[in-house]
């Protein structure tokens, strides 16, 4: 789910465990060489999910921080349960939508109400989440270093 803390928590793992580290969205970015917002107004949602899949099977032996909408195409899931461990990280909608409120590169947020919009996310995406998670872990209340060891020892 957008705002969980994926890349941050992917970065703090990925030097703890001294694991590369791959931020999904950050290569789509980097691939297209405009942010997200542009991505999306110039290629649509599909032209950056097309290439958010290709950075995938391209992100084998790392710690990957996988945009939320990864899971919509049956590919991409099908690609994580065999190559890898799936974590969910949880999170309170109004406690992702505090954090997503000051960030403007989100273009599934755009001119919409926050927490309406996370809402509807989550609902037509939590039974994929859910599905594919090899491990869930609750995130409310706790420090990054906290969700850092709690996913190591996990692994």
């Amino acid at each position: 789910m957008m705002g969980v803390g994926k890349s941050t928590i992917g970065k703090l793992l990925s030097t703890t465990m001294k694991i590369n580290f791959v931020d999904t969205d950050e290569q789509v970015e980097k691939h297209f060489n405009m942010p997200i917002n542009n991505i999306f107004d110039k290629h649509g949602e599909k032209g950056f999910r097309e290439i958010e899949s290709l950075i995938l099977e391209q992100s084998t032996n790392s710690i990957v921080a996988c945009g939320g909408g990864i899971v919509l195409k049956k590919k991409n899931r099908d690609f994580i349960k065999q190559n890898g461990k799936c974590l969910l990280l949880l999170s309170k909608i109004n406690v992702l939508a505090d954090r997503l409120r000051s960030e403007n590169n989100r273009p599934l947020l755009k001119d919409v109400i926050i927490e309406d919009q996370l809402e509807q996310i989550w609902k037509e995406r939590k039974d994929l989440y859910y599905n594919l998670a090899d491990q869930i872990i609750e995130i409310n209340n706790k420090s990054k270093k906290q969700i850092t060891d709690c996913i190591i020892g996990v692994l």
